[in-house]
């Protein structure tokens, strides 16, 4: 009998993942600015959009795994940007010329840098890039009030949180 309770209890753990999946692989997205992005950029396969560039090399470089690293360098092809600003324990290291049109904050920055980088730039147009969302609660609190900002597009990966300003298209929210 106590074997079944502990199977019960084990159940939403493994239920949830597949509950919170709205768009599979873009499905339902009508957006062609977003589905450019869930297609050309986050699920291209095992190949890259465009070229490899520094930043996959130094995402790589700093301990962002491979996955994560090959998806946000594929965003930094499709959406051409000209730079990007990547926040870490280190600091921030601004790859490419420019003033960076995509900032990602990595997993050994800390929620109050997040907040305060994001407060002091004041993102308008361009991409910000959370990875890892949910590993500390202060990390995901900042990324849900990113996405109550009425200016802002988000895409939820689960892995990687996406926020796009200055598009031009109607605020939403998407989970992958």
């Amino acid at each position: 009998m106590t074997g079944n309770i502990a199977k019960i209890k084990k159940l939403p753990c493994r239920v949830s993942p597949y509950l919170r999946v709205r768009h599979f692989r873009g499905r339902g997205i009508h957006s062609p600015f977003v589905y450019g992005i869930i297609r050309n950029a986050l699920i291209f396969g095992k190949g890259f959009y465009g070229q490899r560039d520094r930043l996959y090399t130094y995402l790589k470089l700093i301990g962002v795994p491979g996955r994560t690293a090959m998806k946000l360098q594929n965003l930094h092809n499709y959406c051409e940007y000209s730079s990007a600003a990547v926040y870490s324990s280190a600091g921030r290291e601004v790859l490419g010329s420019g003033e960076p049109a995509l900032m990602i904050f990595t997993t050994s920055c800390p929620a109050r840098q997040i907040a305060d980088a994001i407060r002091e730039t004041g993102p308008t147009t361009g991409a910000v890039a959370i990875i890892s969302p949910r590993s500390e609660s202060a990390r995901f609190r900042i990324c849900k009030e990113l996405a109550r900002r009425e200016d802002c597009i988000s895409i939820d990966t689960r892995g990687v949180m996406l926020f796009f300003y200055g598009s031009g298209h109607a605020p939403r929210h998407y989970k992958l």
